[in-house]
């Protein structure tokens, strides 16, 4: 990965020796921002020429660090896990289908993806149960996403987003600790494809951060 602070970092021939040298595709995010907020298809880029200048483009508009990530090129799982410590649940796992994008856009959830229901991404990435995963991808998935969890220190609940290669090795792209809990977000589809209704899962979310209270609690008045 390469992070990118300010448009003079980008223009320093030490970085652009660095950029020169990296492992294409590379795929550019803003280093503060949720929502795939400054996410477009330009976001991929094959060289350091484009990745120049998009990160240009970002660097300039949005005024904050930009995150380069080597691509990986696979299917996209996003895994609810629920709970604390060594205690984690994983709800039925679900990825980006990504059948109907256009010949020729790179397989990516953009901003329009998210919020735009007239552009070609918002058709191109429906998020559906994830099917043709065997017991042993489905366990790498699964640990990767609860280590992933431990080692950002999330509570109670969180998304961890990942991509899997070619050769089924899980890469996490995205962990999110407040995701949306909305009754039509990912989690609630997540939660009723398990059979567990809204207000259970509501229920479990705070149960478990009532227990992780009277745990911290506990521990202080000893």
């Amino acid at each position: 990965y390469v992070l990118l602070e300010s448009v003079e970092d980008l223009s320093s021939d030490a970085m652009q020796s660095r950029l020169r040298d990296l492992r294409y595709p590379y795929f550019l995010k803003l280093a503060r921002e949720d929502a795939s907020i400054g996410i477009e298809a330009s976001n991929r880029v094959d060289d350091a020429e484009a990745l120049t200048k998009r990160a240009r483009e970002l660097l300039e508009h949005y005024r904050q660090p930009v995150l380069g990530e080597q691509y990986i090129e696979g299917r996209e799982v996003n895994v609810t896990v629920i709970g604390n410590g060594e205690d984690l649940d994983t709800l039925p796992l679900h990825e980006i289908d990504f059948a109907k994008m256009p010949e020729g856009r790179p397989h990516i959830v953009s901003y329009a993806a998210k919020w735009d229901e007239d552009h070609v991404d918002y058709e191109g990435t429906k998020p559906v149960p994830m099917k043709d995963v065997g017991e042993d991808l489905e366990r790498r998935i699964t640990d990767t996403a609860k280590a992933a969890f431990r080692a950002l220190g999330l509570r109670d609940f969180g998304r961890v987003d990942l991509r899997v290669d070619g050769e089924g090795k899980p890469w996490v792209i995205d962990v999110n600790p407040n995701c949306d809990l909305s009754p039509d977000a990912g989690v609630a589809r997540a939660a009723a494809h398990g059979g567990t209704d809204y207000p259970a899962l509501i229920g479990r979310i705070c149960e478990l951060a009532r227990r992780r209270c009277d745990s911290t609690d506990s521990k202080l008045a000893g």
